[in-house]
């Protein structure tokens, strides 16, 4: 055989040998990607992680028993293996292990002050078990009031804080909720809260009592309450009622708290601010009798002011005439339509829910309470009922048959464009912000329409809006949608499945300011949901295997020529043998010549 066709052959085999070696590369990458890397996902990768985690194990709900993260059983599930799915930390089982939601506790949670002032940082001692926290919120209640607020939690550094309100009003407050938020190995966002109410059966008990008060030391502009009629005095639960109020301010939140005989309160909020057409409508778990104005609560961005009919301390006083009757609605269609006030959820509303017809349309006021129970999402799961949540204005719709991840969320959304957006600014002249609650994946997929508000009108147009995720990472922007208008009942549509920050603009940005999916997304390296990931696992195993084969060739290389060394070695020592036994024979063969 010649020495091209050789060649030919010898090229043929080594091209086989390394397509092969690249083949079983691709699939150990892939086997590695799936195995170990996916674990990680959340916890390693994610530039928002924990920055306060105490230890890398769990504890369970009464926070006495501290689980590994290295050897989960059927009784001690951990963050290493949790899933988004179904089971609890109180459910879980050997077949189920695997697939626990719960796998975030929080274990402290105290303020490191009693007093201080509306618009300041309230610094806290925070502590959770588990490692893959992204984000928390808690909520401030003053009963007496009818106030609460719900605020998200910061991290800088070893410190944890939060900012109060400008438009809180001087009085104690207590902390009645905390709402964690995490992320588990397969990249599903949970959540789970922590609760003083005892009524809502799904959240867990929170231990920790702490309340802070207000003491400003300064006098800040009452918000005047000039009048206020009601455009009927009889109605139905559900049914809209017209009401006029004047004030001497732009008011963007008006909450008005009726009273009956038995000094039961009911809130209601109004709705259609600034349209011309005002209205409140009271919630499906009124009591019917007579009902009279106890209190109206005015707000705007900074400014908070409360009437009420008593002399209740931190009010101002008005002598409210207006009463109304409540009857309850007898119209089978309006038998489908069902209207709660989130602060008032309790497991008996919840199973009037669950209970509702297929087609129920179930709506939710959530200005005063924007935490929404995961208890909702379960009831409306796979059926034909609707959710729709108001948040000062804003509508999140859900439908059950898209509800795919139960959890908590925070609807809290902020509309205001303000000097916070630095970053943005320096990148965007003109845009509209939309800043929702760190939720991450929402229950499923969400029609959100964000209400039109005058300041919004004046930077988008009616039609042709573009929607981006802004990441504050890498301060870089991804389209969303690219077709957003401004419909016939005053709102801009859009659709999520999750919840981050974005912006509204009228024009498409620049090609320099866009980062594709595979470099980003929600606020986390995404390494490992882009392809290149297989790549480059693929390529880094290939190599290993070829610097294993290319170290046993070359210890096989060291060993043959030791083995030919050794050979020669021992021919030389031979041939000296001969060579010396040789001479000996013919020295001998001399001697005797010599002797004869």
């Amino acid at each position: 055989m010649n020495n091209k066709k050789k060649q030919k052959i010898f090229t043929w085999r080594i091209n086989l040998f390394l397509l092969s070696i690249l083949g079983l590369g691709i699939c150990i990458g892939i086997g590695i990607n799936r195995i170990n890397f996916n674990s990680l996902e959340g916890y390693n990768f994610s530039f928002n992680n924990l920055r306060d985690v105490e230890t890398n194990s769990l504890v369970n709900i009464y926070g006495d028993n501290d689980e590994s993260c290295d050897d989960a059983t059927s009784s001690n599930a951990t963050s290493c293996n949790a899933t988004s799915s179904n089971a609890t930390s109180s459910n879980a089982t050997s077949s189920d292990v695997s697939k626990l939601e719960n796998a975030i506790y929080l274990t402290r949670f105290s303020l490191k002050t009693n007093e201080t002032k509306a618009g300041q940082k309230v610094y806290i001692d925070f502590g959770v078990k588990g490692n893959c926290l992204q984000n928390a919120s808690i909520v401030l209640k003053n009963v007496d009031l009818s106030l609460t607020y719900t605020i998200e939690l910061q991290f800088s550094g070893n410190d944890v804080y939060f900012e109060l309100p400008q438009d809180m009003i001087d009085a104690k407050y207590d902390i009645t909720d905390v709402l964690l938020v995490a992320k588990g190995y397969d990249c599903k966002t949970f959540s789970k809260l922590y609760t003083t109410r005892e009524s809502v059966s799904n959240s867990y008990k929170l231990e920790f009592k702490n309340s802070i008060t207000l003491k400003s030391d300064k006098v800040k502009t009452k918000l005047k309450l000039n009048s206020i009629t009601l455009g009927a005095t009889q109605t139905y639960v559900n049914q809209k009622v017209p009401v006029n109020i004047s004030t001497d301010a732009q008011v963007n939140n008006v909450k008005i708290v009726f009273v009956n005989n038995s000094n039961e309160k009911i809130t209601t909020y109004i709705k259609s601010l600034g349209t011309g057409s005002d209205y409140i409508s009271f919630p499906s778990n009124t009591k019917e009798g007579e009902y009279k104005i106890y209190s109206i609560i005015l707000a705007t961005s900074d400014n908070t002011t409360i009437y009420c009919k008593d002399r209740v301390s931190g009010t101002e006083y008005f002598d409210f005439k207006n009463t109304i009757s409540i009857q309850k609605q007898e119209d089978t269609e309006q038998n489908n339509v069902f209207e709660y006030n989130n602060e008032d959820m309790t497991d008996s509303i919840l199973s009037s829910i669950s209970s509702s017809p297929n087609n129920a349309v179930i709506n939710i006021n959530a200005d005063v309470s924007p935490i929404i129970s995961a208890e909702l999402f379960k009831i409306i799961k796979g059926t034909n009922k609707k959710l729709i949540i108001n948040y000062k204005e804003n509508l999140i719709i859900f439908n059950g048959v898209d509800i795919e991840n139960i959890k908590d969320i925070d609807v809290t959304l902020d509309t205001k464009n303000n000097n916070e957006d630095t970053d943005i600014k320096k990148l965007v002249s003109n845009y509209q912000l939309l800043k929702f609650a760190s939720n991450g994946e929402l229950p499923g997929n969400a029609t959100i329409n964000v209400k039109a508000l005058d300041s919004m009108k004046t930077i988008l147009n009616d039609t042709g809006i573009y929607m981006y995720y802004f990441n504050e990472t890498y301060n870089k922007f991804e389209l969303i949608d690219s077709n957003i208008c401004l419909n016939e009942d005053g709102y801009y549509e859009i659709n999520l499945r999750h919840n981050s920050s974005y912006i509204l603009v009228n024009s498409k940005l620049d090609q320099s300011l866009i980062a594709t999916r595979e470099q980003m997304e929600t606020g986390d390296v995404i390494f490992l949901n882009s392809n290149y990931v297989y790549i480059l696992i693929a390529g880094i195993a290939t190599i290993l295997i070829i610097v294993v084969i290319i170290i046993i060739v070359v210890v096989k290389k060291k060993n043959k020529k030791l083995k030919a060394n050794l050979k020669e070695e021992k021919t030389t020592v031979n041939q000296l043998h001969n060579n010396e036994y040789k001479s000996l024979e013919e020295s001998n063969e001399d001697n005797e010549k010599y002797d004869n």
